[in-house]
């Protein structure tokens, strides 16, 4: 049998906790997927998986496997990589991002990308909620502000710092007030990001090494930013929001930064998630490097 081949459909039968899912991504039937597993079950004379019609485990035999396995994988594909003759820049590149990045930072740039190199091609997946890359078979995915997942199958590359702002309408002020003080937000209106983490509705704030939090609460709220940019247009309550999602908004004044007597939200750092085995292809690499200069540039 091709052991590396059924050790790669191994690892993603694990990330993706899924035969099915598994299937999906490698675009293969399941049951070519279950035929390869039950194969390397009888190569190595143990039980790798538990099967049932509800659930998949691993067993322990198998999880010692994996920690080899998705190591051996990612070292292949690097080896390969290493002695390519012609690394030409060609084939897919799944590419997940926020709403926001696509309409903003990198709204045209990346259709440049694809008119530099002939050969690439890439599906952009605008969508404001963490994907799943392993089962959903996306190659790259921008994240915001969360910590990278502790994983041996996913690497994260650090592509972008931006500023971030708390601000209100001119509208909104005249009929609220304006909060001078980080507690004052309390009692206003605030529009909340729905994300991923585990502080949904809870605002920190620094002035120097100070840190402060602030519960807040208000009528709106949404996983969207460019959503929420919207709704503090239309006066609807406070947004903390990336500076370049309300960048022309500010300029034309419709927006307004508030002081809160020198508080103010740190900035975030932008990841690029990879999947290991992809890392070393060419087609990552330039997309990766491309992803780095747009937004260092355009979203500080």
């Amino acid at each position: 049998m091709d052991l590396l081949s059924a050790m790669a459909t191994f690892v993603r039968v694990v990330d993706a906790t899924s035969l099915s899912k598994a299937a999906r991504a490698l675009e293969v039937t399941p049951a070519a997927v279950s035929r390869q597993i039950t194969a390397l079950e009888a190569e190595l004379g143990a039980p790798l998986l538990v099967r049932t019609t509800r659930r998949l485990a691993v067993t322990e035999p198998g999880r010692r496997f994996y920690e080899h396995a998705v190591r051996t994988v990612a070292a292949a594909e690097e080896a390969r990589a290493s002695v390519e003759s012609d690394p030409a820049v060609t084939g897919l590149v799944a590419l997940s991002m926020p709403t926001a990045f696509g309409a903003g930072p990198l709204d045209v740039s990346l259709a440049r990308l694809v008119d530099d190199h002939p050969g690439l091609r890439i599906d952009l997946r605008l969508e404001d909620h963490p994907v799943d890359l392993l089962a959903e078979g996306v190659d790259v995915a921008l994240r915001a502000g969360l910590v990278p997942p502790d994983t041996t199958t996913l690497v994260a590359h650090r592509v972008g710092e931006g500023r971030r702002v708390v601000v209100a309408s001119p509208s909104y002020l005249r009929k609220r007030g304006e909060p001078n003080a980080p507690a004052e937000l309390a009692e206003h209106d605030a529009l909340v990001h729905l994300h991923a983490g585990a502080d949904v509705g809870v605002w920190t704030l620094w002035s120097g090494e100070h840190k402060t939090t602030v519960e807040v609460r208000g009528p709106f709220r949404s996983n969207a930013l460019l959503a929420l940019r919207d709704a503090a247009l239309a006066g609807v309550g406070i947004a903390l929001l990336p500076r370049f999602v309300v960048r022309q908004a500010l300029e034309k004044r419709q927006l307004r930064t508030l002081a809160l007597s020198g508080w103010g939200p740190k900035s975030q750092v932008v990841y690029a998630l990879v999947r290991a085995e992809a890392r070393p292809r060419a087609r990552i690499r330039v997309v990766l490097e491309h992803l780095r200069e747009q937004l260092e540039s355009r979203i500080r």
